[in-house]
């Protein structure tokens, strides 16, 4: 068997729509975690289709990002979960 390197290139427009996805995803499911002021409330979010929706394409984006050798707690990510956060805000 003959061991071929696959080099993969990815542009940066495509890692950056990728980080917004995650930071948009993420961001969507803290805003409603903050939003829960029970326990009880905080675990229905489980039967929520519209969290649980968000809450896994946060999970397959980081997912994606760690592979592509980018930590969701970087800078640019954070920075990017934040402006979405605050925009909520405004």
């Amino acid at each position: 068997m003959v061991n071929k390197e696959i080099e993969f290139k990815i542009s940066y427009n495509a890692m950056m729509n990728m980080i917004d996805a995650y930071a948009s995803s993420k961001a969507f499911c803290l805003d409603r975690e903050t939003e829960c002021e029970t326990d009880e409330e905080f675990d229905d979010l489980d039967n929520d289709s519209n969290y649980q929706y968000y809450y896994g394409r946060a999970e397959m984006a980081e997912s994606w990002l760690r592979i592509c050798g980018v930590s969701p707690e970087s800078n640019i990510v954070q920075d990017k979960i934040n402006s979405y956060l605050q925009y909520k805000e405004d």
